[in-house]
């Protein structure tokens, strides 16, 4: 779901939870990959801890302690940023309503706003996947609402 934003708003964590993963470099590319990039594209061994070729650009993933109605755990995907807050590194425990990012245009997109996207791990990684749940529902149901995308 995409949420319109001015570039460099706070992007806040949705839910209580641990940083899993946030792609690097901040540029979203690796020397050797074209602008915007999307798919599943890899780097080049010279560049290892490169996240290339991805669609949501800069991104964070989030595992949360919040559970969905089915008792599955739940992750949470900011995609599009302009920055990441650098004093949570990977396996940083996040309360909900902490700034963890800044709203951005990174890989394929074309204006600024957040992607956020709630995922069921262990489900196909895919777009519009079943393993998806809709983020605004989640955040309702997490916070007491109302959220509106």
């Amino acid at each position: 779901t995409d949420f319109a934003a001015a570039s460099g708003s706070p992007v806040l964590a949705i839910a209580d939870g641990v940083i899993e993963t946030w792609s690097r470099p901040l540029s979203n590319l690796c020397p050797d990959q074209p602008p915007n990039t999307c798919g599943p594209g890899k780097c080049s061994s010279r560049y290892p801890n490169c996240q290339c070729g991805t669609c949501l650009g800069n991104y964070i993933v989030l595992k949360h302690t919040t559970l969905d109605p089915d008792g599955r755990e739940v992750r949470s995907y900011y995609g599009h940023l302009s920055g990441y807050v650098t004093t949570l590194p990977v396996n940083s425990v996040v309360t909900a309503g902490t700034q963890i990012g800044m709203v951005g245009s990174s890989g394929n997109s074309s204006d600024s706003h957040l992607h956020l996207e709630v995922r069921i791990p262990g489900s196909p990684d895919a777009v519009n996947s079943i393993g998806q749940i809709d983020p605004v529902a989640f955040i309702n149901a997490n916070t007491g609402g109302p959220c509106a995308p």
